[in-house]
């Protein structure tokens, strides 16, 4: 699964290798807050919410998850290819992928999915598109004295000189 998402967190951009060099800003913080539920119907199926809640770039992000969500497709297989031509084949944990909304803006759409305690989130804000991650993917110890867990950014805030900079994980960033 890691090699899979961070392949798929890698297409974010495709004109900019996202590194601190490449972001005019970013926050890092240390946590989120994170609550489940567990919501049971009638027919016996069940569905995990998580309730996550963040602050950053002064602004307070609360976000209402739901796991399992068809943001992969049901047949999707995934193969790991060694350099000898042997091959593994990868599982994904749907539980651990999420889709959502902003609880105060419901229209505001949330991808995430949890690695190794950490969230990868983005919200598709018409305002911008926000990024939370692992702090160690971009930072290196010199640029996270306070050793924070995760770094936040905006597609705004990334450097471009491609003249389809208006793009970010395939969406159009002019959403308004």
């Amino acid at each position: 699964m890691i090699i899979v998402l961070f392949c798929i967190s890698l297409s974010l951009y495709p004109h900019i290798a996202i590194s601190v060099a490449n972001l005019k800003y970013f926050e890092t913080l240390s946590q989120v807050s994170e609550t489940s539920s567990i919501k049971r119907s009638v027919d016996g199926g069940s569905s995990l919410f998580k309730h996550v809640k963040f602050r950053v770039f002064d602004r307070d992000f609360d976000l209402t998850l739901k796991s399992g969500t068809n943001l992969i497709a049901k047949d999707f297989r995934a193969s790991l290819v060694h350099s000898d031509g042997s091959s593994t084949t990868l599982t994904l944990d749907e539980s651990l992928i999420f889709s959502g909304y902003l609880t105060d803006k419901p229209d505001v759409l949330v991808h995430a999915h949890i690695e190794e305690t950490l969230w990868y989130i983005h919200v598709y804000d018409p305002e911008d598109i926000y990024a939370l991650e692992p702090a160690w993917r971009l930072l290196t110890p010199a640029e996270n004295p306070k050793n924070d867990t995760l770094i936040a950014y905006r597609a705004s805030d990334l450097k471009s000189d491609s003249s389809n900079s208006s793009q970010f994980c395939g969406v159009n960033n002019h959403m308004k």
